[in-house]
C-alpha cells in the first residue's frame, strides 16, 4: 500500500501545483475581472465541454486496462491513437454542427453576447490539443508512472495562470481568456508526445481493438454523465434563467469545489491498475483491503476539507472572490458535500473497472444519468412550456449534482460489494462526526466576526483542524500508525528518488 499510496501522493502533489496556480488565476479573475468575460468562458468551456465525452468514450479505461494485463504495449498504443484520432475528430465535427443547429433553430438568441462563439472556437482547439495529449499520459497511467502522467497538465497548467492574469489585467475579454486554455492545450501536447517518444508504437490490431469496444461499450453512460455534470450546468443556467450572475458564479465556485477531488482523482489513476493487476492475480482479498484502506485515506483527507467550506462559504466567496459571487454559496456548499460523496464513491466505481465488469458500469451510468440530467430540468429552470419548475439556478444545478452523486454511490456500493466482497469502512462515520464538530467551531467564529481576512481565515481554520485531529485521536481512529505512514510518504528523499528513477526510464 506504500508504493500506491506514494504514487498517489506524487499525483496529488502535481495536482495541487495545478490547483494552487489555478486558484490564484481564478482569484484574480474573480476579484479583478469583468463578470460577463468569466459568464462568457464559463459558457464556451462548458458548451465544448459537453461534447468531449465523444473522443475517450471509454476507450481510455479500456486502454489503461489492457496495458495492466500485460498486453503488449506497442499494439495497444496503436491501437489507441487510431481510436482516440478518430473520436477527437467525431468530437470536433459534432461540436461545429451544435454551433450551425443551435444558430439555425433559434437564430435570435443563440449566443446573445458576440464573443460566445468565437470563444467556443478557441476552446474546441483546446479540446482538440487536450485529447490528444491524453494519449501518451494514458500509457504512463496503464504502466503506473506517475510521475511522466502528471508532467504535461503541470507544466501546461502553471503557463496559463500568468496568461489569465495578464488578459484580465490588459482587459482583454474573454476571447483572450479562451486563448490562454489553448496556449495551455499545444504546451501539454508537445511535453506528451516529447515524453512519449521512446514509447513502443506497432501496428494497429482488429482483435485489440475489439477487445478495447468490448470493455469501453458498457463505461460509455457512466462517462457521458460524469461529462455532462461538469459540463452542462453553465450552459442550462444560461439557457433557462439568462443571469450572467448565476452562471459566473456557479462557473467560480464549481472550480474551486473541484480542487477538493483532486484526492480522489490522485489516487484513482493508480488505483485502477492496481486494482486490474491484483484482479488477474484473482487475490479477491487484497481487493478488499485496498479498497478499504482507499476509502478511509480519502475520508480522512477530504472530511474537514469539506465541512470547513460548508462552514464558511460566504467567508470564502468575500475573502478569495467578491461579493457579487454570493448569491453562489448555497451552491457552493452543497457543491462541497457532492465532491465529498463522489470521492467516496471512487473506491467503489474502481473496484468495478478493476475486475473487468463493465457490464455493471452501464448500469451504473444509466442510474446516475438518469437521476442526475432529470434533476437538472426539474430544478434549474423556473418554467418549460409555460409549466412551473423548481429555478433553483445555481443552487438548483448543485443539488441535481449531489442527487446523482447521492444515486452513484448506493449503486456502486451494492454492486461492489456483490462482485468483489467489498464492503464500506466503517469507521468514516467517526471522520463524520469530528467534522461536525469542527463545522461547529468554525461556524461560531464566522458568527464571532473573527473570519475576515484571509490570515483570520487560515487561523480559524487551523484551530478547527486540531479539534479535528485531537477528536480523532480521541477516538483512537488517528493513530501513530497513520502518523508514521503520512510521514514516510512526505519523506522527500524518497518522494525525489521515485521521480527521478521513473522519468529516466526505470521502474
Amino acid at each position: 500500500m506504500s508504493e500506491v499510496a506514494r504514487k498517489a501522493l506524487f499525483n496529488l502533489a502535481a495536482k495541487t501545483v495545478v490547483t494552487i496556480f489555478t486558484l490564484l488565476s481564478f482569484l484574480y479573475l474573480g476579484k479583478s475581472g469583468d463578470q460577463q468575460a468569466v459568464a462568457t468562458l464559463a459558457f464556451a468551456l462548458s458548451f465544448v465541454g459537453a461534447f468531449t465525452f465523444i473522443f475517450d468514450m471509454g476507450y481510455g479505461s479500456a486502454h489503461i486496462k489492457r496495458l495492466s494485463e500485460g498486453n503488449d504495449e506497442g499494439t495497444c498504443n496503436a491501437t489507441f491513437l487510431a481510436i482516440r484520432l478518430t473520436l477527437t475528430a467525431v468530437m470536433a465535427a459534432t461540436v461545429l454542427a451544435a454551433i450551425f443547429v443551435w444558430e439555425a433553430f433559434n437564430p435570435s438568441g443563440a449566443f446573445s453576447i458576440a464573443e460566445q462563439k468565437q470563444a467556443i472556437y478557441v476552446i474546441l482547439g483546446y479540446f482538440v490539443l487536450f485529447a490528444l495529449a491524453q494519449i501518451p499520459v494514458m500509457t504512463f497511467s496503464g504502466r503506473m508512472e506517475s510521475a511522466k502522467q502528471q508532467v504535461p497538465e503541470t507544466v501546461g497548467t502553471m503557463a496559463r495562470a500568468p496568461l489569465i492574469i495578464f488578459a484580465v489585467m490588459a482587459g482583454l475579454g474573454a476571447v483572450a481568456l479562451s486563448m490562454s486554455y489553448l496556449v495551455t492545450g499545444l504546451l501539454m501536447c508537445l511535453i506528451a508526445v516529447w515524453l512519449f517518444r521512446d514509447r513502443p508504437v506497432g501496428s494497429a490490431s482488429k482483435a485489440t481493438a475489439i477487445s478495447y469496444t468490448r470493455y469501453a461499450t458498457p463505461l460509455m453512460p457512466l462517462i457521458l454523465v460524469a461529462i455532462l455534470s461538469q459540463n452542462l450546468p453553465p450552459v442550462l443556467i444560461a439557457f433557462f434563467t439568462g443571469s450572467t450572475q448565476e452562471v459566473a458564479g456557479f462557473f467560480m465556485v464549481q472550480r474551486l469545489t473541484l480542487v477538493f477531488i483532486l484526492i480522489s482523482t490522485s489516487i484513482s489513476p493508480i488505483l485502477f491498475p492496481k486494482l486490474s493487476e491484483t484482479h488477474a492475480k484473482n487475490d479477491m482479498a487484497a481487493i478488499k483491503d485496498i479498497c478499504w484502506k482507499t476509502e478511509r485515506l480519502i475520508s480522512l483527507l477530504m472530511v474537514p476539507l469539506i465541512f470547513a467550506t460548508v462552514a464558511l462559504a460566504p467567508a470564502l466567496i468575500h475573502i478569495f472572490f467578491s461579493d457579487a459571487y454570493l448569491v453562489a454559496a448555497p451552491a457552493m456548499r452543497i457543491l462541497a458535500v457532492y465532491a465529498l460523496v463522489i470521492s467516496l464513491d471512487m473506491a467503489y466505481v474502481t473496484v468495478i473497472y478493476g475486475v473487468d465488469r463493465p457490464d455493471i458500469s452501464l448500469r451504473l451510468g444509466l442510474a446516475t444519468a438518469s437521476v442526475t440530467i432529470a434533476s437538472f430540468f426539474i430544478l434549474i429552470p423556473p418554467d418549460i412550456y409555460g409549466f412551473e419548475l423548481l429555478g433553483g439556478g445555481a443552487t438548483g444545478a448543485a443539488l441535481a449534482l449531489l442527487l446523482g452523486g447521492v444515486a452513484e454511490y448506493a449503486v456502486s456500493r451494492h454492486y461492489a460489494r456483490k462482485v468483489a466482497g467489498v464492503v464500506s469502512c466503517g469507521r468514516i462515520w467517526i471522520h463524520v462526526a469530528c467534522g461536525v464538530a469542527m463545522a461547529a467551531l468554525l461556524v461560531a467564529c464566522d458568527w464571532a466576526g473573527l473570519v475576515t481576512r484571509w490570515y483570520s481565515l487560515l487561523a480559524v481554520c487551523a484551530a478547527g483542524l486540531g479539534l479535528y485531529a485531537g477528536l480523532l485521536a480521541a477516538s483512537k481512529e488517528l493513530g501513530r500508525r497513520d502518523v508514521d505512514f503520512f510521514l514516510d510518504l512526505l519523506n522527500l528523499r524518497k518522494m525525489f528518488s521515485y521521480i527521478t528513477t521513473e522519468l529516466r526510464g526505470k521502474k
